[in-house]
């Protein structure tokens, strides 16, 4: 019945937003992008692809504003990691990209059985990366 999940995110500048998930190793969709909006695919067997359109398009797709991610929250994106190695090596690119990502969480334990970190994209978006071990998740 589904076979694809979309995000659609507003972006204030596409360029700078598509430098900084190709340096974290998203896939761009040449073929599904063009001037007006930058598609990428999430790296991994997960099929998830993430599409950013300039704020004014989100809005009008919507029917409403679009949130402004310097002063609230629209949504925390999380992505499964396979490791705690996985959550660090993400935390890594992130701080070494000069693409302007930053880490708003250090990669820590969380209550015996999730590791994770937090980052903001170049829009203000908030991903959390995080490795869950489901045989120490308490009952």
């Amino acid at each position: 019945m589904i076979h694809d999940l979309w995000l659609n995110l507003p972006s204030k500048n596409l360029e700078k937003t598509r430098a900084f998930y190709q340096a974290l190793g998203f896939i761009y969709n040449e073929k599904s992008s063009h001037a007006g909006m930058a598609s990428f695919t999430a790296p991994g067997k997960v099929n998830i692809v993430v599409c950013f359109f300039p704020p004014e398009a989100i809005a009008k797709f919507s029917g409403n504003t679009v949130t402004d991610t310097e002063t609230s929250n629209e949504i925390l994106i999380s992505l499964g990691a396979n490791s705690k190695e996985d959550v660090d090596a993400i935390a890594k690119l992130v701080q070494e990209s000069d693409a302007g990502g930053k880490l708003y969480s250090e990669p820590i334990d969380v209550d015996g059985w999730m590791y994770g970190c937090g980052f903001c994209d170049p829009d203000g978006h908030r991903w959390n990366p995080v490795y869950m071990n489901f045989d120490k998740m308490p009952k």
